[in-house]
């Protein structure tokens, strides 16, 4: 019983250092546990057209506003108070130009991250700057062969700028005698690429990446869709 009011004080008093109210706690002793994972869409630019995803549509008819540098740095100091796992992810975040910043703030505050990115844009300071912050993982996705990938992601040459960029940053932390960040790989399985699912994993586990994640298409409602579409 006491320990359940200690959590329940220490609990109430995050939520009013976030400035946040939680309706839970206005209803008899309900409560509700801290997030475990924060999920961060650093930005919704993006340098590819996948076929498959509506993101940058979205940012392009809306537009988005993108935090400062000075608002993550505050964000992720609050955070620090009970240290989530952060997943940077967007759109494209290497697109985000204080991206090196915001992975050493959160570093800095003692939390594990991982950075979700097409790895096409090739940029050797850029690299060796996340791999020596300490970035913990970074995964990036592969549709399959090249000629496959390169037809969903819109983008001639998009394989080969990955393959070049993951090449680097592997070359890099044999370089400095790092294990981090761990590199992961996600394929996307669809009809077009199921067949060469065996062929795609061999290879990039020859080159060593330490695991892929096999995804299943998201079904997305009819009117984004036509939205998607219509772009």
């Amino acid at each position: 019983m006491i320990a359940k009011k200690i959590k329940k004080v220490v609990a109430k008093n995050i939520y009013k250092l976030f400035n946040l109210r939680n309706p839970l706690y206005s209803i008899e002793d309900g409560s509700s546990p801290l997030p475990e994972i924060v999920i961060i869409f650093l930005t919704y630019r993006c340098n590819l057209k996948c076929s498959y995803c509506n993101v940058s549509v979205n940012y392009e008819q809306n537009g988005r506003k993108e935090l400062l540098l000075e608002e993550w740095e505050t964000l992720f100091k609050k955070l620090s108070l009970f240290k989530p796992f952060i997943l940077i992810t967007g759109g494209e975040p290497l697109l985000h130009p204080d991206l090196p910043e915001i992975l050493q703030a959160i570093k800095k505050n003692e939390m594990n991250c991982e950075l979700l990115t097409n790895a096409t844009i090739v940029q050797a300071d850029w690299i060796k700057r996340i791999v020596d912050i300490g970035l913990d993982k970074l995964r990036f996705s592969i549709d399959g062969t090249a000629d496959i990938h390169e037809k969903y992601r819109g983008n001639s040459g998009s394989y080969k700028m990955t393959e070049k960029f993951i090449d680097y940053l592997m070359d890099y932390k044999k370089t400095i005698s790092s294990s981090f960040p761990k590199l992961y790989m996600n394929y996307l399985i669809t009809e077009q690429n199921s067949g060469v699912l065996k062929e795609t994993i061999d290879y990039w586990m020859s080159k060593g990446v330490d695991g892929i994640t096999l995804l299943n298409v998201f079904l997305k409602p009819k009117n984004l869709i036509d939205s998607h579409n219509t772009q």
